[in-house]
């Protein structure tokens, strides 16, 4: 421990040190020297905390990609239902491994990386019983869907799904060959080995199990939405001799359209064409080859992104509590985000994670220092040595709103907002602070990170830009209708 820090090393496998016996130990802790530090004293502590001062509690918990938050995470939560003496109301438990299935991937760093940030909130009634739970999740790496890094892979459930189905189901869903966003390589198999293969079928059959215990409905539906992005990461496009796109396999197309229940002709116009305001009037502008590409991705990320926030929302019904017994209950919130990553292309998403970890540091920070110091202060304690500590504003502050992420806003705003105004107006606003880099040759920049320096290369356009939703006509979709939140329409969010 450093003070009420503990400080651990993933060891990349199971220990004997966990488990319930260990953790039923930690349960009559009454020192923190009575037993060796541990994750299951942390619960402890906070658990005990809440139950004789009632005072809701957080656990933040810091590290690289790859450290173990996410397992220490579930150590957690599983510790707090031992504290309770398994007094756990039915179902109060968040579905670590369905939310791992959907929000989490293959990196270089981490075999079951999170690709988002989540905070595990749960309460505690008067009694200590826990009545609930609820999990928030913010920040998916959208990018992923669309775009695999080399030697990387897409999120875990498209591995799991491929590899559970049956035969029929898998001709149900017209998943038969290649697929552009989860084998990037062609000719390169799925599983390299057979047990990697049996892995993958026997995490689906327990996320099927898992789906119907949980009550979500419409299971094979899920299913079909996944099926049907797997086919239209497929569709190419050619140039039809005037600039314009044309697709290449309107086979694809057809058999996304059919499991999304839209028609095909207008799922193929929203790649083909941008809406766009002429003197007041909406025309209908023809896309480039890139502008479709670009159309066809954003339409992946936007799908996914609204499936996994409506698996969220579903998960929460069943373990959250009613209203009211949450307002008469505290809380403890555990805070698990991807952590820091330096890549060799770092995107949009690596830099709102980095720039999530430096503001938990200064959190940390503020109150290992600053507020021991008050307290010092406050009670007539003189400190003999000013304690230096490595304070990191300069770098949240040019990330923060009034630095990359403030300028980026302004650009996506303007009339004609592109990557090279972008970069110009970062270079010219930040080129003076300490902790940005600017470069001179090559379309990124630098920042100088807490933990290490990180090159941001220029997008490619995607994410910038002027062009307006287009609506897809359901003809049969009360399943998509409740996932994207809107009545007979999917909003694709195009930019």
């Amino acid at each position: 421990y450093i003070g009420d820090i503990l400080v651990a090393l993933n060891p990349f496998t199971l220990l004997p040190i966990y488990g319930p016996q260990i953790g039923q130990k930690y349960c009559h802790l009454r020192e923190l020297s009575d037993f060796p530090a541990h994750i299951y004293s942390i619960a402890h502590r906070v658990y005990n905390h809440v139950s004789f001062h009632k005072q809701s509690q957080c656990v933040v918990l810091l590290g690289e990609s790859g450290s173990g938050k996410t397992e220490s995470c579930k150590m957690l939560v599983s510790q707090l239902i031992r504290e309770c003496y398994h007094q756990v109301k039915q179902n109060g438990l968040p579905p670590s491994p369905l939310v791992d299935a959907f929000g989490n991937a293959f990196t270089e760093f981490n075999t079951n990386a999170s690709r988002f940030t989540k905070t595990v909130d749960v309460f505690v009634d008067e009694l200590g019983v826990i009545v609930g739970a609820k999990i928030n999740a913010y920040h998916l790496e959208k990018s992923r869907i669309s775009d695999v890094m080399e030697g990387e892979k897409n999120f875990n459930i498209f591995y799991h799904m491929i590899a559970g189905l049956s035969q029929t189901e898998l001709k149900y869903f017209y998943i038969d060959g290649e697929y552009r966003i989860i084998s990037p390589v062609p000719g390169v198999p799925l599983y390299p080995t057979q047990d990697d293969f049996r892995f993958h079928q026997e995490r689906f059959a327990y996320i099927k199990e898992t789906l119907s215990r949980q009550g979500v409905q419409d299971i094979y539906k899920i299913f079909g939405v996944l099926s049907a992005l797997l086919h239209l990461g497929n569709v190419g496009f050619h140039d039809d001799g005037r600039g314009g796109a044309v697709i290449t396999n309107d086979d694809e197309v057809g058999m996304a359209a059919s499991l999304l229940n839209v028609l095909p002709q207008e799922l193929s116009s929203v790649f083909l064409h941008t809406s766009v305001y002429v003197k007041g009037k909406v025309v209908l502008k023809r896309n480039s080859i890139p502008e479709a590409e670009n159309q066809r991705d954003k339409i992946l990320q936007t799908i996914y992104s609204r499936l996994f926030d409506w698996l969220i929302y579903c998960f929460n019904t069943v373990i959250n509590p009613e209203p009211r017994q949450s307002q008469d209950s505290y809380k403890i919130t555990i805070v698990d985000s991807p952590g820091f990553e330096n890549r060799n292309t770092n995107s949009l998403e690596q830099l709102h994670f980095n720039l999530l970890v430096e503001k938990l540091h200064q959190f940390t920070y503020s109150q290992i220092f600053v507020g021991e110091s008050r307290d010092c202060e406050r009670e007539g304690v003189k400190i003999p040595v000013k304690v230096a500590w490595n304070d990191n504003r300069q770098v949240i502050d040019a990330l923060d709103s009034t630095g990359v992420l403030g300028i980026l806003d302004d650009i996506s705003r303007s009339k004609t907002p592109t990557d090279d105004a972008f970069l110009e107006r970062v270079n010219k606003n930040l080129g003076k602070k300490s902790k940005f880099l600017r470069n001179k040759i090559g379309n990124y920049f630098t920042i100088v990170h807490t933990a290490d320096t990180v090159s941001n290369k220029q997008g490619e356009s995607k994410g910038v830009g002027g062009q307006r939703g287009y609506p897809l006509t359901v003809s049969h979709g009360p399943f998509l209708d409740a996932a994207f939140a809107t009545q007979f329409q999917i909003l694709i969010i195009l930019f």
